[in-house]
């Protein structure tokens, strides 16, 4: 097995996100315990990682049941790009109401915990390449749904990768393999 990254949780109780303005940075709390990861996202023609990507904060979440879930806001604002650069695959209505749709995209974990919106490496991300879709959900009201984007278990099975979560030290450990 090969780690990929770990550490605890996350280091404070706040973490440092991209404002919905698009300008500086503000504090959005967080209430523990949440594992949080930095993620980037680009359009499924781009084959290459480019460091000027935005990186953005994404929490684990093994209840999740698809690859990887964000917010229509989020998807914009947080990736500084368009919507739809993101190829468009299928809409669907759910019986609450709320929408999304299934878009292609890279998902890219990044190897360095999360510390802001900029690429710092040096270990570029990895490619989770078995998962290619991204579940964007419609905004449909004034707060973010989910508040924070998800990496649900389904990327964790298709990539085979391990997540070690020891609950007495606050830590976690994710391995390739």
């Amino acid at each position: 097995m090969y780690r990929l990254l770990g550490g605890p949780f996350f280091p404070d109780d706040v973490i440092c996100v991209v404002p919905e303005a698009g300008r500086g940075l503000r504090w959005l709390e967080v209430r523990p315990p949440k594992i949080i990861v930095g993620m980037s996202l680009t359009p499924d023609l781009i084959t290459t990682f480019p460091q000027s990507s935005l990186v953005f904060p994404a929490i684990i979440d093994t209840g999740c049941n698809t690859g990887f879930e964000i917010d229509q806001k989020h998807l914009v604002l947080w990736t500084g790009t368009s919507e739809t650069l993101f190829d468009f695959l299928k809409h669907h209505d759910r019986s609450d109401g709320r929408s999304h749709v299934t878009r292609k995209a890279n998902i890219l974990l990044h190897l360095e915990p999360y510390t802001g919106p900029r690429f710092v490496g040096p270990r570029m991300p990895f490619h989770l390449m078995r998962t290619d879709q991204i579940t964007v959900m419609d905004r449909s009201g004034p707060e973010p749904y989910p508040r924070f984007p998800l990496l649900g278990l389904k990327a964790f099975m298709d990539n085979n990768l391990r997540v070690l979560v020891e609950g007495g030290a606050s830590e976690f450990t994710i391995y390739e393999g």
